[in-house]
C-alpha cells in the first residue's frame, strides 16, 4: 500500500507540536527533558535497550575505511540491540541511495539487508526533513518494510524540535534567573546573533569580499550551509567558540565553513539525532576536529586556543584492545554475525556505561569501559574460532570511552583539571588524556563543568574509537 505522503504530513506536523509542547512545558517546570522526548514514537523500544547512531558518510571513499560501514556497527561484539539511522531526502534514485548508504556486497550489507534490518527493528530509521520531501518512489519500498516492523509499525519520525532551539531556550531561561518572565523571555530571544539569518547574511557578506569571483548561487549555497552549522553551534551553548571561529578566520571562509561543519557534526549532531545513544567515531574523525589536516603549519602558534578547543581534547578513552573487522566480508558471515543473539551481559555493561554518561560520573566511565574491553575480548576470540575462521580479517586497536564536549572554553575548565591532566598523542591527534590518578569527585566535577551547558537529562554520550593498524590475518 502506498504512504499518502500529504496525510502524513499532517500527522507529522501534529506529532511535532505536540513533543514541542511537552518539551517546552518541562524546561518551563525547572525540569530536564531527556533526548527520547525528541522521537515520543521511539521511546518506548529505546528506553530499555541500548542503541546507537550511524550516518552514512559524506563521501563515499570514507566507505573503504571497514569501521565507517554500516557492517562494523551491525556486527562487533559492542554492537547496541538497535541503531538509529537517517533516511536522507536529497538522493534521487534507489542505486544512488546503495551507492551512499554502502549497501553491497564489497561492504558486507546488501540493499535486501537492510529493509530486512528495518522490519526486525535492528535498524529504526527517521527523517531529517519533511514527509514531503520524500517523493522518489523507491522510498514507497522503504516506509513498507516500516509499517512492518516487528517491534512497532511506524513511518519514520521527523525529529520534534532543534537540539539547539531547546538549549539555547534552557540556556536564556537560567541566565535571566529571577526575571524571567513573557516580556523578558521576548526581548532575550530577540538577539541577533540567535537567529540563523544573521549568520547567513554574514557568511554572504564574508564570501562576497573573500572570493569576489564566485557565481552568486554558489555563494547563496554555501553560506546557507554555514549559517545553519553556525547558529546550530552558537544555540546549542557554543557561543564563544562560534565568535572566536569568526575572529581568527574572518579572512578565510573556506576555512570557516570546513571547520563549522565539523563541530556542529562532532558536538551537536552526534548527540541530538543519535538521541545520547553509542556513537561509533573513527581516529579520522578526531583527527578533524583537531584540524590538523586543516590549518597551515605556520599559523599553528595564532590559533593554537583554536586548537586546543577540539572536542578530541574533551574525550576520555581506556585502555586499548585487539578487535577484528573484516577487510574483505563474505556475505554469508556478516548475516550469521547480525543473527547472534543479544549478549545479556555486555547489554547490562553497556547501558551502565550510558548511565555513567549521563550522569557524568567518569570514574564509573572508566571502570565499566574495562569490563566492557574484558567481554568483548572474550567475545571476540569466540567469533574466530566460530565465524570468521577463513576470512580476511583486520586486527585492529579499540578504545571505549566517552566524549564531553559540551564547554569547550578551556579556561572554564582548568580550574577543574589539575597537574593530572596529562597530553598524549593518539595517532598523532591532539589530545587530553584524565587518569585515573584523579579522585573520583574530581573526576566527576569535570563531567558536570563539560556538561553545565547541556539542557536534557542525557548529558553526554559514550563513544567508540576504532584505531585501525594494517596487520592482515589470513
Amino acid at each position: 500500500m502506498m504512504i499518502d505522503i500529504e496525510k502524513w504530513e499532517k500527522e507529522n506536523s501534529e506529532e511535532i507540536s505536540e513533543a514541542n509542547k511537552y518539551i517546552f512545558d518541562t524546561i518551563r517546570k525547572g525540569s530536564s527533558p531527556s533526548l527520547l522526548d525528541l522521537s515520543p514514537s521511539f521511546r518506548e523500544i529505546l528506553k530499555d535497550n541500548t542503541y546507537g547512531y550511524w550516518s552514512p558518510p559524506n563521501e563515499t571513499t570514507d566507505l573503504k575505511n571497514p569501521a565507517r560501514r554500516l557492517a562494523a556497527t551491525l556486527t562487533t561484539a559492542f554492537s547496541p540491540e538497535v541503531i538509529l539511522v537517517p533516511l536522507n531526502y536529497h538522493i534521487s534514485t534507489k542505486n544512488e541511495f546503495i551507492n551512499l548508504y554502502g549497501l553491497n556486497k564489497e561492504y558486507g550489507i546488501i540493499y535486501e539487508d537492510f529493509l530486512n534490518l528495518v522490519k526486525t527493528g535492528r535498524i529504526l530509521l527517521y527523517i531529517p526533513s519533511s514527509p514531503s520531501s520524500y517523493k522518489s518512489s523507491y522510498y514507497q519500498e522503504i516506509f513498507k518494510y516500516c509499517m512492518e516492523c516487528e517491534q512497532q509499525s511506524y513511518l519514520p519520525p521527523q525529529y520534534p524540535v532543534m537540539f539547539s532551539v531547546v538549549t539555547m531556550f534552557n540556556n536564556l531561561i537560567q541566565e535571566l534567573g529571577p526575571n524571567l518572565n513573557e516580556k523578558t523571555l521576548d526581548e532575550a530571544l530577540r538577539k541577533e546573533k540567535l537567529k540563523i539569518e544573521y549568520w547567513q547574511k554574514l557568511n554572504k557578506n564574508i564570501m562576497d569580499k573573500c572570493i569576489p569571483d564566485l557565481p552568486k548561487d554558489e555563494v547563496e549555497l554555501h553560506s546557507k550551509g554555514m549559517g545553519t552549522d553556525a547558529c546550530e553551534l552558537y544555540n546549542s551553548g557554543f557561543s564563544d567558540l562560534v565568535d572566536f571561529i569568526y575572529e581568527k578566520l574572518i579572512n578565510k571562509p573556506r576555512l570557516i565553513e570546513i571547520v563549522l561543519r565539523y563541530y556542529n557534526y562532532y558536538l551537536v549532531k552526534g548527540y541530538s539525532d543519535g538521541l545520547g545513544g553509542l556513537r561509533f567515531y573513527t581516529p579520522h574523525d578526531i583527527e578533524r576536529m583537531s584540524f590538523f589536516r586543516l590549518i597551515p603549519r605556520k599559523e599553528h602558534e595564532e590559533l593554537q586556543r583554536l586548537i586546543q578547543c577540539s572536542p578530541a581534547a574533551a574525550t576520555v578513552v581506556t585502555n586499548p584492545l585487539d578487535s577484528i573487522l573484516i577487510s574483505e566480508p563474505d556475505h554469508g558471515e556478516i548475516e550469521r554475525a547480525m543473527k547472534r543473539n543479544p549478549d545479556s551481559e555486555m547489554k547490562k555493561e553497556l547501558l551502565s556505561l550510558q548511565h555513567s554518561i549521563h550522569d557524568c560520573n567518569l570514574m564509573n566511565l572508566i571502570s565499566k569501559s574495562r569490563s566492557i574491553n574484558e567481554i568483548v575480548t572474550e567475545r571476540l576470540n569466540q567469533e574466530t574460532n566460530d565465524h570468521f575462521r577463513n576470512s580476511k580479517l583486520i586486527k585492529s586497536g579499540v578504545r571505549i570511552g566517552g566524549t564531553f564536549g559540551l564547554d569547550l572554553a578551556l579556561e572554564a575548565a582548568s580550574a577543574t583539571i589539575s597537574a593530572g591532566a596529562i597530553p598524549f598523542g593518539l595517532s598523532s591527534i591532539l589530545g587530553i588524556a584524565i587518569e585515573e590518578t584523579f579522585l573520583g569527585k574530581q573526576l566527576n566535577h569535570f563531567g558536570r563543568c563539560l556538561a553545565k551547558k547541556w539542557a536534557f537529562r542525557d548529558k553526554g554520550l559514550p563513544s567508540v574509537i576504532w584505531d585501525i593498524s594494517s596487520d592482515v590475518e589470513k
